[in-house]
């Protein structure tokens, strides 16, 4: 059995064999095994993304998972985005990466006024968002009936192929701010020269005199909180952003853990070792196959505390009750 069939089926066999959507998505991921293989050895090479990638990532529901299911959207929360996370960072880390950070961006523009939703249609191919938070230097100001940024926002993930961007800024009135826009508003400067995970494409965005409406701006404080009742159209916008977005950033290091010990599994050789009762010394092949066996043990078990916050993280968001520390931690 090839590496491509030990992986689908160790996945498989820990997944409903349902037409459940996320598990279609995850066989979709695994279905490209090959392809994405070969696009994340090209993209830190490159520092880009196929096109051809990201739109069958897209086509399988991949930048679909925290969208709304009026405009194509499976709606979903932290879960979906920790499997899916995990299962696509085998093949693909950056990709991986960008897949949580747009879900992220996406849930988080349901916070707005503005509805970048409004004119997609149902399975549109342009839901995917980028954005940054944390600038020290963006500035608003309020300027008539609009207001006025001015900025600079590193490390934007996936800029390369979002569609939309959410920012930040101190505004001179409001404090600080957070503010939604077409990606095209922003200019993209190519700063991302990372020597691994290079095709997260994590550029800088830049702003000056970007006038921005009063409906694409919210408080930072409306961010961070946790709507209450059921009037969020979808599960991810009723959870924690730093919540959400922490346990599908840590699937992409699980999954990529976890697709080094398989390499390092078939790299070494491995296979079962029978062990004589007889004292012959330490034997090389025996640590070897004692510590591989040790470490993925530890990863299984990660990976089995993330599903549980994440599964006890949606229960809560679907129950439209406020977390507290004891059920998140």
């Amino acid at each position: 059995m090839d590496a491509t069939a030990v992986l689908r089926a160790a996945d498989t066999a820990a997944r409903s064999t349902s037409d459940d959507p996320i598990a279609m998505v995850v066989d979709g991921v695994h279905a490209m095994a090959e392809e994405l293989w070969a696009d994340a050895r090209r993209s830190d090479e490159t520092g880009l993304t196929d096109a051809k990638i990201v739109q069958s990532l897209d086509r399988i529901g991949c930048f679909r998972l925290t969208a709304p299911p009026r405009c194509g959207g499976l709606g979903e929360g932290a879960g979906a985005v920790l499997q899916t996370a995990r299962s696509l960072a085998r093949f693909h880390p950056s990709a991986a990466w960008n897949v949580v950070v747009s879900a992220s961006h996406v849930a988080t523009a349901q916070c707005f006024e503005r509805d970048p939703f409004a004119t997609l249609a149902p399975g549109a191919g342009d839901l995917q968002m980028a954005g940054s938070y944390g600038s020290r230097v963006a500035q608003s100001w309020r300027e008539g009936d609009h207001h006025v940024v001015n900025g600079t926002w590193s490390m934007a993930s996936n800029a390369q192929h979002a569609h939309w961007a959410t920012i930040d800024a101190a505004h001179q009135d409001l404090g600080r701010v957070i503010m939604i826009m077409p990606l095209s508003e922003l200019t993209v400067v190519d700063t991302w020269q990372a020597i691994g995970m290079r095709g997260t494409a994590s550029h800088t965005l830049t702003a000056d005199g970007l006038e921005v409406g009063e409906d694409s701006l919210i408080p930072f404080s409306r961010f961070t909180e946790i709507p209450e009742g059921p009037d969020s159209e979808t599960l991810a916008a009723r959870l924690p952003k730093v919540l959400r977005t922490s346990i599908g950033l840590a699937g992409v290091a699980l999954g990529t853990a976890q697709a080094l010990g398989d390499e390092v599994a078939r790299r070494g050789c491995y296979c079962r070792t029978p062990f004589s009762a007889e004292p012959t010394g330490v034997s090389p092949q025996g640590v070897f196959s004692v510590e591989l066996g040790a470490a993925r043990s530890r990863l299984r078990s990660a990976q089995l505390l993330l599903e549980s916050v994440a599964d006890g993280l949606d229960a809560i968001g679907r129950a439209h009750q406020q977390p507290t520390p004891p059920q998140v931690v």
